[in-house]
């Protein structure tokens, strides 16, 4: 058409496109590898900061960082825009977004997700909240992270206690916490104004020779298996349109992943059941 300006998508949907400056031009050569590189330190750096938060580290003087001798298994669930090029909110306001974002904890940990006891802190680059709530099956800890570059960000302990004293996963809990997840993430990313791809991670570590609780739609626990491995991991690209669209099915894959670390074969069918029976929106 004779038009030589360059417009680039901007992922937003008040501005979906913008003129590229020469800086924007120069970026898109490397883009690639410069937002992989901004969305893993983003990702590492939430990473090292739950790892303090939950005691699976130590600081005993600056620069250090020594391992608890007894970590528990843990689930941390990771979303972020597939290629993050600059900020998209500043601390202050992701704080203020926290209440908007919040779905109903029907697990009933506590009344909403993600589980918060107290107002975020903000960080440099985002906010985070801490709980830790103490029950009769023990003492758990809860970590949310929001990243200025629209990194949501999740991790809690694991395990619950029986009567006998003896410990287990919950695998239903597992379940909860994928769909309560991915619903907030969708809230979050459309409030940031961002419509592209997104980047979602899965993983439960530190379960070597753990105990899941297998159960049937009765939620009976009908047996328990073990984990050989020390983490098992879920990885997904999709876009922001598909977290409504293949919602269910990322959810479903998710947890058939980490069912069959357990020598589980679930079924597509169970996960639905659950949802069916107890999701509030």
């Amino acid at each position: 058409m004779g038009n030589k300006r360059v417009y680039v998508r901007t992922g937003n949907r008040n501005n979906p496109e913008d003129e590229a400056t020469l800086d924007r031009v120069e970026w898109l050569r490397e883009h690639r590898a410069k937002s992989v590189n901004l969305r893993n330190a983003a990702y590492e750096a939430a990473v090292e900061r739950s790892d303090v938060f939950l005691n699976y580290i130590t600081r005993p003087f600056p620069g250090s960082r020594v391992q608890v001798p007894e970590v528990k298994p843990y689930l941390l669930l990771c979303a972020s825009p597939y290629y993050p090029r600059e900020p998209l909110s500043a601390p202050p306001t992701l704080r203020s977004l926290v209440r908007d974002i919040e779905v109903k904890d029907y697990y009933r940990t506590s009344d909403q997700f993600p589980i918060r006891t107290r107002q975020p802190h903000l960080l440099q680059n985002g906010v985070y909240f801490l709980a830790e709530i103490d029950a009769e099956t023990g003492k758990r800890a809860y970590y949310t992270e929001l990243s200025t570059t629209g990194q949501l960000f999740y991790r809690q302990t694991l395990h619950t206690k029986f009567r006998d004293e003896s410990q287990f996963i919950r695998a239903s809990e597992i379940f909860a916490r994928l769909d309560q997840f991915l619903r907030v993430c969708k809230r979050y990313l459309v409030r940031l104004g961002y419509q592209g791809t997104v980047w979602f991670y899965a993983m439960m570590g530190s379960i070597a020779s753990s105990t899941l609780g297998q159960w049937s739609p009765s939620e009976t626990i009908e047996s328990t298996s073990r984990c050989p491995d020390e983490a098992v991991s879920f990885e997904a690209a999709l876009t922001v349109a598909q977290l409504d669209t293949e919602f269910e099915t990322v959810l479903i894959e998710a947890a058939q992943k980490i069912a069959w670390a357990y020598d589980w074969e679930v079924s597509p069918d169970l996960v639905k059941a659950y949802l069916a029976k107890h999701r509030r929106l």
